[in-house]
């Protein structure tokens, strides 16, 4: 059952074009506040199968039995970070996992964190406190094969 208080940080979405019930996305974020907030977003938005983890060793090894279609992951996490968990799926995975489109939320970009993610094939970049609406726009720009926009444009 969805907490009342997360609620009031995950306002309605407009409906949406696109249906994502068929879909499956992996949450990824130390802070487990932020896991219950991204949470409530992915099910206002609609897909069907939601999966956190505290980080990205713990994701590394759900990923052996889930194929995500999208992962939003935070990049400061212990013992390992978004960017070591992001190179692990581009290189370490085949297929499906190793393409999963990629959404990093993070507290602060930089220009050095931008080249090294985007060479890692990071398709979007938000900032938290990330807002209903923009994370909704990023996702239908990916599942529409749009180029996205990420929060440095």
């Amino acid at each position: 059952m969805p907490d009342p208080q997360l609620e009031n940080h995950a306002p309605n979405l407009p409906d949406q074009d696109i249906s994502y019930a068929g879909l499956s996305v992996l949450i990824v974020d130390d802070q487990e506040f932020v896991r219950r907030i991204v949470t409530v977003m992915a099910e206002k938005i609609g897909f069907g199968t939601i999966e956190t983890c505290e980080d990205g060793e713990q994701a590394i090894n759900l990923l052996t039995d889930m194929k995500p279609d999208l992962i939003i992951c935070d990049i400061n996490m212990e013992p390992m970070d978004g960017l070591t968990f992001l190179s692990k799926v581009r290189q370490d995975f085949t297929g499906k996992v190793r393409a999963t489109p990629f959404i990093i939320l993070t507290g602060e970009i930089s220009t050095a964190l931008v080249t090294q993610a985007s060479e890692l094939r990071c398709d979007c970049f938000l900032l938290k406190p990330v807002a209903p609406q923009k994370l909704k726009e990023r996702i239908d720009e990916i599942f529409k094969g749009e180029s996205v926009q990420s929060e440095d444009d």
